[in-house]
This record gives C-alpha cells, sequence and structure tokens, in this order.
C-alpha cells in the first residue's frame, strides 16, 4: 500500500495472515468454534480451504498470470528478460502464453471443478 513503510506493510499482512490462518490450524481439535462447519460443507475448515486453493485459486492465479505474461507484459521487458533467447523463440514464448496457456489453463479448471472429465 502506499505511503506505508516496508516494516508497517509486513507487520499488518503478517498478523492478518497468521489470524485467518488459525482457522485452519485449529480445526481439527475438538471444541472449535466452527464445530458446525464440517456438519454443514461435508469437511472440515482446513479440508475446504485446500479445495479452494488447489480448485479454484491456483488455477485462475495461472490464468491471470498467463494473460499479464502475454498482453500485459511490456514487449521491452519481455526482451530483456529472454535477451539470450533468439527473436523465432521469443515470438514462440509470446504465442504460446496469450493462446495456449490460457485454454490449457481453463481446461485444467474446468476439469478440476467437474465441468469435464479428462482422461
Amino acid at each position: 500500500v502506499k505511503g506505508w513503510t516496508r516494516r508497517k506493510a509486513a507487520l499488518i499482512l503478517g498478523g492478518a495472515i497468521f489470524i485467518f490462518g488459525l482457522p485452519s490450524a485449529f480445526c481439527m481439535g475438538s471444541g472449535f468454534l466452527m464445530d458446525s462447519w464440517e456438519p454443514t460443507y461435508g469437511m472440515n475448515f482446513f479440508d475446504t480451504m485446500d479445495y479452494l486453493a488447489s480448485n479454484w485459486m491456483l488455477p485462475i492465479g495461472g490464468l491471470l498470470v498467463s494473460i499479464y505474461a502475454g498482453w500485459v507484459l511490456p514487449k521491452r521487458v519481455i526482451e530483456a528478460e529472454l535477451s539470450d533467447v533468439s527473436s523465432g523463440l521469443i515470438m514462440a514464448w509470446t504465442w504460446l502464453v496469450r493462446f495456449v496457456a490460457p485454454i490449457l489453463v481453463l481446461v485444467v479448471l474446468m476439469q478440476k471443478v467437474g465441468i469435464i472429465e479428462v482422461t
């Protein structure tokens, strides 16, 4: 956040991560504050967060990264990062990241959530 020192940002974000991580850490024990979670959702809080992270957040993050790298990242940055690579390989990489990667990530996402069956 603009105007924050590195120390302030680290402490606030670290504290938020710690507080939001506590339910996952304590969900296996008896007397947990969210004991009604498992009967309601069919899995404990930790398993729910694991499902959301692996089936939704990772594929969506991969999709957003491929869109950013292929369509938003300035060409000069790509060329600077791939300076030791031939221009033909840079063009192939750009094509793969723009078109192939998003399609394949969408296939993975649809397979993970059960929309399609990939064998």
